[in-house]
Parts: C-alpha cells; sequence; structure tokens
C-alpha cells in the first residue's frame, strides 16, 4: 500500500512537469478521457491497471447503424429491457486513435493490443486486451501444475507472460481455448473459474442436469452498466458460485476503495497515463 501511496505523491508533487512532457491536446485529451473511462471504469480494467486482476479482455463491436438497428428490432420486449447499452458508442473509433499513437506512451509492465476474434465467422468483432505483466506471470506460477498440464510442457511464466500478445504462441493459443485457465488470468478466482467450465463446457453429455445445477450468481449484480464514475464502478464481472460471499468479490470490493482513493483530487488522464508508463 505504501508504494502506491509514494506513487500518487511523487505524480502529484511533478504534474506540472510531468503534464508538459506528456504533450497532449485538448482533443486527444477529451477523447482519451472517454476512452479510458469505458476500458477501466466500464469494462474492469482499472484492476488490472491498480489491482490484482492480471487480464481485462473486451469486445470491441464493428457493426454499421443499420445492422445493430435490426437486431435490435429482432429482439423480445423482454430482452430489449435486458440489453446492454455501450456508454461510449465511439470506443471502438477511439480505441483506433490510440493505436495510432500509442507508441508516445511506451509501457514496459502493461500489454494493451487488439486480436481478430477468431470466433466471429463475419468478422464484426474483435477483442481488446489490458494485461498486467506481472500479475499474469504471478498468477500461472500459483497454478502452475494446472497450466503445465494444459500446456503440456514445462514453462516460464514471466517468458510467457511478456509474449500474451505473440499471435503465434502455441502456449498462449492452448490456454485461450481453456475457459477455466482463461478466467483464472481474468482474475475470477479459481473456484469459480473451475466451476465455469464444468458448468459450460468440461462436462459430458450425461451429466448436463448436474452441471446446470451448479449454483451461479453474478459478481456485482447491482451494477448497472453504463452507469460508471470514478465514485461508484462496477466489480469485475464474472459468474460466483454458491449464494454466499466470495473471496474474489470480498477482495476486490477493498481494492475498489482504495482505488477511489488513489484517483480522488487527481486527474484521471495523466494519473492513468504515468500509471501505464512507470517503470
Amino acid at each position: 500500500m505504501s508504494a502506491i501511496i509514494f506513487f500518487v505523491v511523487a505524480c502529484t508533487r511533478s504534474s506540472s512537469k510531468d503534464s508538459s512532457r506528456l504533450n497532449i491536446t485538448l482533443e486527444e485529451r477529451k477523447w482519451m478521457e472517454q476512452f479510458f473511462k469505458e476500458l477501466l471504469l466500464e469494462e474492469g480494467a482499472i484492476y488490472t491497471l491498480w489491482g490484482s486482476k492480471p487480464v481485462t479482455r473486451c469486445v470491441l463491436y464493428y457493426y454499421t447503424e443499420e445492422e445493430i438497428e435490426e437486431y435490435y428490432n429482432q429482439m423480445t420486449e423482454e430482452e430489449k429491457k435486458e440489453a446492454i447499452i455501450r456508454e461510449d458508442p465511439l470506443f471502438e473509433e477511439n480505441w483506433e486513435k490510440w493505436a495510432s499513437i500509442q507508441n508516445r506512451f511506451p509501457m514496459t509492465r502493461y500489454l494493451l493490443f487488439k486480436r481478430n476474434n477468431y470466433g466471429d465467422k463475419e468478422n464484426k468483432t474483435a477483442l481488446l486486451y489490458f494485461v498486467n505483466i506481472l500479475e499474469t506471470a504471478l498468477a500461472m506460477q500459483r497454478h502452475y501444475a494446472m497450466f503445465k498440464a494444459v500446456v503440456g510442457e514445462d514453462f516460464n511464466p514471466f517468458d510467457m507472460a511478456c509474449e500474451f500478445n505473440n499471435i503465434d504462441s502455441p502456449f498462449w493459443k492452448k490456454v485461450n481455448d481453456h475457459a477455466a485457465l482463461i478466467g483464472i488470468l481474468f482474475g475470477f478466482g479459481e473456484r469459480n473459474s473451475w466451476s465455469f467450465y464444468w458448468k459450460y463446457f468440461g462436462h459430458q453429455e450425461k451429466y448436463e442436469r448436474v452441471a446446470e445445477a451448479i449454483p451461479s450468481q453474478v459478481s456485482d449484480p447491482q451494477h448497472q452498466y453504463g452507469q460508471s464514475s470514478l465514485a461508484d464502478f462496477s466489480l469485475p464481472v464474472f459468474m460466483i458460485v454458491g449464494d454466499g460471499k466470495d473471496e474474489m468479490v470480498e477482495k476486490y470490493r477493498k481494492e475498489r476503495e482504495e482505488i477511489k482513493k488513489i484517483y480522488k483530487g487527481q486527474d484521471f488522464i495523466e494519473l492513468t497515463l504515468h500509471k501505464m508508463m512507470s517503470q
């Protein structure tokens, strides 16, 4: 905790110097604030930037307005009530803007990149990843035996974390194809990740009813998507097992309160970018 506090104090003391060093125009600041508030507050990447969540992944949508309207009109009234409306309709456009200038903001501790969504045959979506390299390595080290059993060989967790964005990596192809391991890297916890895997993927057909009976709920059912702010943003969204307290939910609640303190009175964009570029 002291390290986090020191980092914030250091940023505050050198704000005027650092602000000029960032060299951000007013127009850039405007779309950056939109983009990073959507990524960090709505998609949960703020826990990857400041907390213990190793990886955050979200979907980029490239549907036309006509396609969206057509799809919406085909929905039932109940589906329309439950539909999630993205707060920032320019999220994809702002990502492309960021991608074109991100070399101005070099990162060594984090990875932020886009990958094709190979499950989408129409190429209407893509996947955006934000990776905390050290937390990813530590997660794989804690669950080393599980990862080794899936990839079939020994590996160096830190080296593999650094290569998370290597599209040709056989290691990451195997890991990305396993829902439980991905859940662990997304910070959902071992119990929740394996339960999700067994409930929806990892069971024989004859045990379908047993899998369906695994009790589950959403980690933050009260939060309304599109309503996030620095004073009130969602916990990471994932399936938790049972109907009682969950250790991962409790951990993220504590991290959320600490993150609120970190940003209080600070410039959102400057503090976020400095943290992303921190050594």
